[in-house]
């Protein structure tokens, strides 16, 4: 079975902040991506523009972390091979989001 799209786990170092990873899967057989770009968007209108806070790119284990933040809501972008990808993620105080995307390629 496929992992949670999302995971809040409590993370000792965050203090006041939140943090966040990225898990990238094919979405046919749920194995890792490695090599998908993710980039970290304050606003809506920062990712119109192209104004990223941070960037990186998942690993062979398919997961990137964007560190530490304020807790708030972000937008992250995926882009790899031909797809581009925008989700809306929210950061608690004290805890590490796992947000998981499962990508979907097309035959």
């Amino acid at each position: 079975p496929p992992p949670p799209d999302m995971i809040y786990e409590p993370d000792s170092l965050a203090g006041p902040y939140g943090a966040l990873s990225v898990g990238t899967y094919n979405a046919q057989n749920y194995s890792f991506i490695a090599g998908v770009w993710v980039g970290l968007y304050d606003t809506y209108t920062d990712l119109q523009n192209n104004i990223i806070l941070h960037q990186g790119s998942t690993g062979t284990w398919g997961e990137a972390d964007l560190g530490y933040w304020t807790p708030k809501s972000y937008y992250i972008r995926l882009r790899y091979q031909q797809l581009d990808t925008v989700l809306k993620v929210q950061l608690r105080p004290g805890y590490r989001l796992i947000r998981n995307v499962f990508l979907e390629f097309s035959p």
